[in-house]
């Protein structure tokens, strides 16, 4: 690809994966349009029979769980339960510049590279496999790109879609080989707050069925964290704490939204399990948490709630409705003790 996406990279704060908050309110707006046409992607990836991308790799009749459809956390792919879009949200965010949204705003060469994002982190995280002939590039990129940016049928000009492919490929290349793409997915905030619900099972916070509907649960804090123009939320949280510290806060949140789900109200801040182990800022935690909160509650007057987030019948439903948005600030806050 002629045009990298990153022409000046911002400085990171204390969290390494995340760049430094921008003060230009058009890039804050691309970059949420961005996510919302990579997220929208991908969910149209899972859902298309063609293409049957995953969106989780639980089994979850192997868990205490499986009691019934009701019970089963991972309901739709906005859940995002192998965070996918987590991630590939959190790498379009650091490595494209505002220079560069300035100068191509959401063109043909900026969807490009938000394909080419989406697909490298996908194929990362799922380890997924096509049979030859699939030809899963053109479908990952006809979610970026309008018809008539093709100029003419790809399925019928194999010269037409070499092109088109090549034009992917590139941008991949310059994605993995240009920039700290491993660094990305492995020691993004996600992959931190993976290790964080791993260490509240561990220390016995939660059980093994809690930990998979943790994993239901954080992609709606995420996602309505990337979702506010107004605000690079995640970025401005990392510049005083690290990216652990960002992961843990919401494994954090995670774990006192199913003790006041429960109605484990007097011990619902309790993280004595890992005392000694977790050596983070307790009160910068419950701080970061609390103002994911009131960015969710913010965002989602502002967007509708998309997939098991929207519906009430499903499990994970009911702990991110708006009473518990309501009830969390209120424990994080504490306004009520």
């Amino acid at each position: 690809m002629a045009t990298s996406p990153v022409t000046v990279m911002h400085a990171p704060g204390r969290c390494a994966t995340l760049r430094a908050p921008s003060g230009s309110v058009s890039a804050r707006q691309l970059r949420v349009d961005a996510a919302h046409l990579m997220r929208a992607a991908y969910c149209e990836l899972v859902r298309d029979a063609d293409t049957r991308w995953k969106y989780t790799d639980i089994d979850e009749h192997s868990t205490q769980c499986a009691m019934g459809l009701d019970m089963v956390v991972a309901r739709s792919p906005e859940q995002d339960m192998l965070g996918v879009t987590a991630t590939a949200i959190g790498v379009m965010r650091f490595v494209v510049s505002d220079e560069f949204l300035a100068q191509h705003r959401l063109d043909l060469t900026t969807r490009y590279h938000l394909a080419a994002i989406l697909f490298a982190v996908y194929k990362a995280k799922a380890e997924d496999a096509w049979h030859f002939g699939s030809r899963m590039s053109m479908h990952v990129l006809e979610r970026f790109v309008q018809d008539h940016e093709f100029d003419g049928d790809w399925r019928t000009s194999d010269e037409l879609r070499a092109a088109h492919e090549r034009i992917l490929w590139a941008a991949e290349a310059d994605l993995v080989i240009n920039y700290p793409f491993s660094l990305l997915i492995d020691y993004d905030v996600y992959a931190c707050f993976e290790v964080a619900l791993a260490q509240l099972l561990e220390r016995g916070a939660i059980t093994e069925g809690q930990s998979v509907l943790g994993l239901g649960i954080v992609a709606f804090y995420i996602h309505n964290a990337t979702a506010n123009p107004r605000r690079d939320v995640l970025e401005e949280l990392g510049r005083d704490r690290s990216t652990d510290e960002m992961g843990a806060s919401l494994a954090y949140l995670v774990l006192v939204s199913m003790r006041l789900h429960d109605g484990q109200m007097e011990t619902a801040l309790d993280l004595s399990a890992v005392s000694g182990f977790w050596h983070y800022d307790w009160d910068a935690m419950r701080v970061a948490a609390c103002n994911l909160v009131v960015n969710a509650q913010a965002t989602v007057r502002r967007r509708a709630r998309t997939g098991a987030y929207a519906a009430p019948e499903t499990r994970v439903h009911a702990y991110v409705c708006p009473s518990m948005l309501s009830m969390l600030r209120a424990t994080l806050s504490g306004e009520v003790t």
